[in-house]
């Protein structure tokens, strides 16, 4: 967290009495270098979150009540997905508003549990989530017809972290196929270009 971080979400609670909300953050490498960050305008990032997590659990806030009430899945398993899984569960009820105003910083390194791949695990565990996102009837009924959109992201998901690793392209490209499959749009986004560069290089 910046040093202004409780400082803006302070102010946006006071303006705003929100139940749950997100504020922009970047992300830097293990040398302090930005390489990403998530400031940009969300339309509505209930339904974004059908296609992806733009979200960090360092700067997303939930008020206390609505936290009590909803906690993280602590399926080990789980691991790397379960602030997802938390998002997607929330959203069917609540506004997730949005801060656009960075004030925190993701630490990208080599022993983060998103970036620690063992082939077998991460399928397991992205099609562990998928399997309890798409048995939630709330869910499912709130996304409807959008849900093809996140079983690409899934097995999207799952290629990209194969072919990262060289090793697995095989298998990568497998899963880039399932989902191109649900979502053929998908060669329109970065991710696909991503595979694809790491498919080939």
């Amino acid at each position: 967290m910046y040093r202004d971080c409780l400082a803006s979400a302070y102010e946006f609670i006071n303006r705003n009495n929100p139940a749950i909300f997100h504020i922009a953050y970047e992300i830097k490498n293990s040398d302090g270098k930005i390489t990403n960050y998530n400031k940009k305008q969300f339309n509505d990032i209930n339904s974004e979150l059908i296609r992806g997590n733009p979200l960090s659990c360092i700067n997303v806030f939930i008020r206390k009540d609505i936290a009590q009430q909803n906690y993280f899945n602590e399926l080990r398993t789980l691991s790397g997905l379960e602030d997802w899984e938390l998002w997607l569960r929330m959203a069917t009820k609540y506004k997730i508003l949005y801060v656009n105003k960075i004030s925190a910083c993701l630490m990208n390194h080599a022993e983060r549990s998103v970036l620690r791949i063992n082939k077998d695990e991460l399928i397991n565990r992205v099609l562990l989530f998928l399997n309890i996102i798409l048995s939630n009837q709330d869910i499912t009924n709130f996304y409807k017809k959008k849900l093809y959109l996140f079983k690409c992201s899934c097995y999207t998901y799952i290629s990209l972290h194969l072919a990262l690793t060289k090793e697995n392209k095989i298998i990568a490209s497998k899963y880039l196929l399932k989902g191109l499959i649900q979502n053929p749009f998908f060669i329109f986004e970065r991710r696909f270009l991503a595979i694809i560069k790491h498919l080939l290089f």
